[in-house]
């Protein structure tokens, strides 16, 4: 995934006056004095311990309250190894089920533009692992945003960095509609996201589950070019054409 002081009161005891001027009711009035004094005596800690007379400092009991999502998701985190498999790149980062433990992992791991390239970010519902072949992927395909990197060295770092806070703002939109469940009555249609981060372009992939319900497809990539402001077209492929490509685009079904 984003992510109070009690009060504390004390009654006061009552002090007791006496207006009697007779020897007698001076010497009650000192010994009262006295066993007050000795009541309030400072203990070895040299704190004062109060009399009978005052009641017990308390505090309430403070129950914290976290927001569940419908969902839980899983953030997976993946690294090319060099001679190794793809699963062997692919690693489990956390689970969450409620919006404050979303914002507390968000703010822990590493920001999406400050991702190595050949990484990726991945978030999934749990039961669903971010590759082709799960069972709830199959059929699917995804909506893919391509950003490509315009900025070349020479141009400083204020191109890099503002190319930076355009992934991460969009990124962020992305995950906040997926748990935040967006899509409306097509909330059931996700599976997850994708963040690809390369050398010359990055990619945000949001994986659906049929992709033959063309209709939940259009209205999930339209609400997701609107919620990201993203100005440039967003395609929707199969998952069975992008494993089945042999260049390094996909034939679409859809455009946005």
């Amino acid at each position: 995934m984003p992510e109070s002081d009690a009060p504390v009161t004390e009654a006061q005891g009552d002090k007791a006056t006496d207006s009697g001027k007779t020897p007698a009711a001076d010497g009650e009035q000192k010994t009262t004095q006295v066993d007050n004094q000795a009541s309030q005596s400072p203990t070895p800690s040299g704190q004062v311990e109060a009399d009978s007379t005052t009641s017990p400092i308390t505090t309430p009991n403070v129950e914290y309250v976290k927001h569940p999502l419908q969902n839980e998701w899983q953030l997976w985190f993946w690294k090319n190894i060099p001679n190794g498999t793809w699963e062997d790149g692919l690693l489990r980062v956390a689970k969450f089920k409620t919006v404050e433990d979303f914002w507390s992992l968000y703010h822990h791991i590493e920001t999406a533009s400050r991702l190595s390239h050949g990484s990726d970010y991945s978030l999934f519902k749990d039961d669903i692992q971010p590759m082709w072949e799960d069972e709830r992927n199959r059929e699917g395909g995804r909506w893919l945003f391509t950003i490509p990197k315009m900025f070349k060295p020479s141009d400083g770092e204020s191109a890099k960095l503002k190319h930076g806070e355009l992934i991460e703002s969009m990124w962020l939109e992305v995950l906040l509609c997926l748990i935040g469940e967006a899509f409306g009555d097509h909330s059931d249609q996700i599976c997850g996201a994708v963040l690809n981060i390369r050398p010359k372009q990055d990619k945000i992939a949001i994986w659906t589950s049929n992709c033959k319900d063309r209709t939940a497809v259009n209205e999930i990539g339209k609400l997701l070019k609107e919620r990201t402001k993203f100005h440039d077209f967003i395609t929707y492929e199969s998952h069975k054409e992008t494993a089945t490509k042999k260049s390094s685009t996909a034939k679409f079904m859809m455009k946005l």
